[in-house]
């Protein structure tokens, strides 16, 4: 069961071991947790192990503070971060401060946890490029789009943006004044990577 402590639900709690640290800031939790916690290697893809606490499933009311410990970060130390990993294997991006080797970050949820880099920028596939308006599809397969900024001859044009389609498109201008002339979008990850997109409309 890798049972570590009882947490109780209305007072702060710290747990510490050599390869992790776990902070419950006081009423997190509803309920006494039984904490358990264990490290896999299972998952070589990562840096270092998959920390394995408890379960996704437990409730709570503010977020818990978490270091993974005596990590090595990945070939881009100022990419690699903090990732919570779903059942099906999806990851969830965190974040996270590094001291050292010790990665920190606060979770609202318990799980498993893992830290990994994400070098790749997220992609930009223009939908709709005219005088009556613009759209594109904006992904990141990682970390996620931390934002956006398109230029219209060199303004900043409003977008609005749609997360669950991956959309973005356009306000329309004053009646009767049509998009045109250069275009420059510019989006950005979580962790800095970037993806430029430079053109035209007639």
């Amino acid at each position: 069961m890798h049972f570590k402590a009882p947490v109780p639900s209305k007072a702060s709690f710290d747990y510490y071991n050599g390869l992790v640290d776990i902070s419950f800031p006081a009423n997190t939790l509803f309920d006494t947790l039984y904490l358990s916690h264990y490290v896999s290697d299972a998952y070589q893809e990562y840096c270092g192990p998959v920390h394995v606490i408890n379960s996704s499933l437990v409730p709570m009311r503010k977020a818990a503070s978490i270091t993974l410990k005596g990590i090595e970060p990945c070939e881009d130390p100022d990419r690699t971060k903090a990732y919570q990993i779903d059942d099906i294997g999806d990851f969830s991006y965190l974040g996270g401060d590094w001291k050292g080797g010790d990665i920190t970050f606060s979770t609202r949820s318990l799980g498993k946890f893992a830290v990994m880099a994400d070098t790749i920028a997220p992609s930009v596939m223009p939908l709709r490029l005219s005088s009556g308006g613009l759209s594109f599809r904006i992904e990141d397969d990682l970390s996620g789009i931390d934002s956006y900024r398109l230029e219209l001859n060199g303004e900043w044009l409003l977008m609005n943006y749609d997360y669950k389609r991956n959309l973005i498109w356009s306000e329309p201008l004053e009646p009767g004044t049509p998009l045109q002339g250069s275009v420059k979008l510019l989006v950005t990850d979580m962790v800095g990577n970037e993806k430029e997109l430079i053109t035209t409309i007639e």
